[in-house]
């Protein structure tokens, strides 16, 4: 195939498969956590983890990507909380493209009980440093579990949203708004969505409908995979009603916005079906959400872990990242790409990329750099025989003439 050019001239074009690049380690030990997300503003990765060694503080990295081999280079750890001398879990790195600054939230008990903490982070680019604000606590009342947030361009806003199990709700789904200004940010008052406990959320913006949509395990209806639609408006929330997606015991719960068809992925995994993964596509309207089918997208392990679903903002597609174990002793947990095909309601597997074969790729999380059109995960990268590490690794989807963006009239 060829395309026309914009001068009339005719150029040859040729797809690329998928590939990734080496291992690149920035800790020689097994991470407790991670959280990953891209600073638009300078360019960089942020990764935020909790260091495995007492008292197993938090730590950030900042990596710049190199598209030309598929790696990325880390610079030094600097420590979240506290100075490195008390605990801090990790659970989300979200940018904020208004203030151009990166917010982490995480879990410390250093004032004696678990409380869910947000901190503004400065990338000081060129370089490979970030400097914080002063931790700001948005929950106060137990642990922020699953805390997960998402950037709203509408109200310039990151909703931040969790699962507090030690709030002497049941661990209700909770969710609050919170803006940023300098090296701080407010939050506004907080909002159940779920009167049960709530468990494995993802979160993701309609860019059409200017709506959240939270998806998450209802332990108060058998566990089913539910999601609601959440409206935002100043500091404060309203949803709607709550629509099961998934009549089975859901776990590893995930969302991601396409913008390109205006719907989004909803990945999990089946507890109630063999710990198959599975996916399917929603559509938010007004104050509902619907679903297409659903389909497995990977059966052939004994169970599938760590579902990621990212939209590739240069190539217009879907890709969804997860971590399926093989099974047998020794059990492999292997991280996989999976490239979705959209049609409407309907998505299937377009190809599908194993990143090793001898690792175990655990506490895994992932990231778009839309700079260099690549993703970066992170995670352990442990050897089965006993060699612990952890590692990120960079992922090139290719290019493909049906997937990817239209570069003018193809003809044969």
């Amino acid at each position: 195939p060829v395309v026309i050019n914009t001068d009339g001239t005719v150029s040859k074009v040729a797809a690329s498969s998928p590939s990734i690049g080496s291992s690149s380690e920035f800790l020689d030990k097994s991470l407790g956590s991670t959280a990953i997300d891209y600073d638009e503003n300078t360019q960089r990765v942020v990764l935020a983890i909790q260091h495995p060694d007492s008292p197993y503080r938090g730590q950030v990295y900042v990596g710049v990507v190199t598209a030309s081999d598929n790696s990325v280079f880390w610079g030094s750890a600097t420590n979240l909380h506290a100075g490195g001398t008390q605990q801090a879990t990790p659970h989300k790195v979200i940018y904020d493209p208004n203030s151009q600054k990166t917010v982490i939230l995480y879990d410390s008990s250093s004032t004696g009980s678990v409380k869910g903490y947000a901190v503004v982070g400065t990338v000081a680019g060129p370089g490979l440093g970030i400097t914080f604000g002063t931790p700001v606590v948005f929950e106060d009342d137990g642990q922020a579990f699953h805390a997960e947030a998402v950037y709203d361009p509408v109200n310039e806003k990151i909703i931040a949203y969790k699962d507090a199990a030690g709030d002497g709700n049941g661990g209700y789904g909770k969710a609050v708004v919170g803006t940023v200004s300098g090296d701080v940010i407010t939050f506004g008052s907080t909002y159940t969505f779920e009167s049960a406990a709530s468990w494995n959320m993802g979160i993701s913006y309609d860019t059409a409908a200017n709506k959240i949509l939270i998806v998450y395990r209802d332990a108060g209806n058998s566990s089913y995979g539910t999601a609601i639609v959440g409206t935002v408006s100043g500091t404060t929330i309203s949803f709607g009603t709550p629509a099961v997606f998934a009549s089975g015991t859901t776990v590893y719960t995930a969302v991601s916005y396409n913008p390109k068809v205006g719907k989004h992925l909803i990945a999990y995994r089946d507890n109630s079906d063999s710990d198959v993964g599975k996916a399917l596509m929603a559509t938010v309207s007004g104050d509902t959400v619907t679903f297409g089918s659903t389909i497995t997208f990977e059966g052939d392990f004994g169970a599938v872990s760590y579902q990621t679903p990212l939209y590739d903002s240069n190539r217009e597609i879907t890709v969804l990242f997860a971590v399926p174990e093989t099974g047998g002793s020794p059990n492999y947990e292997n991280a996989h790409a999976y490239i979705a095909d959209i049609d409407g309601d309907t998505i299937s597997i377009a190809s599908t990329t194993a990143f090793n074969t001898n690792r175990n790729n655990t506490m895994f999380n992932a990231t778009y750099d839309s700079s260099q059109a690549r993703f970066v995960t992170a995670g352990r990268n442990n050897i089965v025989d006993g060699t612990n590490s952890s590692a990120a690794f960079v992922f090139d989807p290719g290019t493909n003439l049906f997937t990817d963006k239209p570069l003018a009239l193809l003809c044969e």
